[in-house]
């Protein structure tokens, strides 16, 4: 079972007593000062055994909690001790440095609290090597979507990607955000081996020409999302020659807090649920290791002449 320490100021005791119960309801253990210190207690040796013992610290952030040097103690304490140090933002108010280089979830309206995401990162922070993967995306992805001033899709085809983000994409390029999408160059050569990880081997020129058209289909629908919207600058479209074995959802992957959706594409894997993985910056080892990978395969990569040629073989 994981444990949490909750740091607040006794201004926000009332949203730190919900969160208790919304943790507590999924399963996971608290560690509240109002209900585990006790008369004669030595509240400090107290509260230092209760961070060293926790898995993560959620810190709620309020002008209250700004001013506080308990709450400062807390999580700095939580910092160089080692659980993971989560920032919850309640009500808007100036950040420590410190804090600022973490990434905080966004609780300042009542009705649409992420909650969710809140207990994904909770589960994360206790998840060993080999759970790193997951069947499907946290309930961070849908916020972190929204939130993503740059947004980059990478994949084979995107096909399935573009038309069930295609909303999403169009507010986007209306809020003046910035989208980067590359795709596998539209030749035989190029997606066969793509098409070969999950292709029988009697199928394998047809299935590579289908995704080939694939392709073309998602060039041309992100050209057209292109013109609509007159974005030119803020939309670019690249294709690549190198043989992705995985699909990507960067957002703002230039900034030190962002973070990749990455799922793989195994082997003769088909009929199998494709593993997944979530890398944050400043949390993930690896995480600048992907980002290089996506940075250079955008150097190498070309914009796709704007015809209506169909595929090359």
């Amino acid at each position: 079972m994981q444990k949490v320490f909750i740091s607040y100021s006794s201004g926000d005791s009332d949203f730190a007593e919900l969160a208790r119960l919304q943790l507590q309801q999924r399963g996971i253990e608290v560690w509240l000062d109002q209900g585990a210190l006790h008369p004669g207690d030595d509240w400090r040796k107290s509260i230092d055994e209760g961070i060293s013992s926790s898995d993560a610290l959620i810190v709620v952030l309020s002008p209250r909690s700004s001013m506080s040097s308990y709450v400062t103690f807390e999580w700095a304490y939580a910092l160089g001790k080692g659980p993971k140090v989560i920032p919850v933002l309640l009500e808007p108010t100036k950040l420590h440095p410190r804090l600022e280089a973490l990434h905080y979830l966004d609780f300042t309206n009542p009705k649409t609290r992420q909650w969710e995401t809140l207990f994904d990162e909770i589960v994360r922070r206790n998840q060993g090597a080999l759970d790193i993967f997951l069947r499907d995306f946290p309930g961070s992805y849908k916020s972190d979507l929204q939130q993503a001033e740059e947004l980059w899709l990478v994949g084979v085809s995107l096909r399935d990607t573009v038309k069930r983000l295609e909303p999403v994409l169009e507010r986007k390029l209306e809020s003046g955000h910035s989208l980067r999408v590359l795709l596998a160059e539209p030749l035989a050569s190029v997606v066969e081996p793509a098409v070969r990880r999950t292709s029988k081997e009697q199928d394998l020129g047809a299935a590579t020409a289908d995704k080939c058209r694939e392709i073309t289909g998602t060039i041309r629908r992100l050209w057209k999302l292109q013109l609509d919207h007159k974005a030119d600058d803020q939309l670019q479209i690249r294709t690549t020659k190198y043989p992705l074995g995985y699909g990507v959802h960067a957002m703002n992957p230039a900034k030190p807090d962002g973070v990749l959706y990455v799922k793989l594409y195994p082997y003769k894997a088909e009929e199998q649920e494709k593993p997944k993985f979530v890398l944050r910056g400043g949390r993930d080892q690896w995480y600048e290791s992907f980002t290089r990978e996506l940075f250079a395969l955008w150097r190498d990569g070309k914009q796709p002449p704007n015809t209506d040629t169909q595929p090359t073989q």
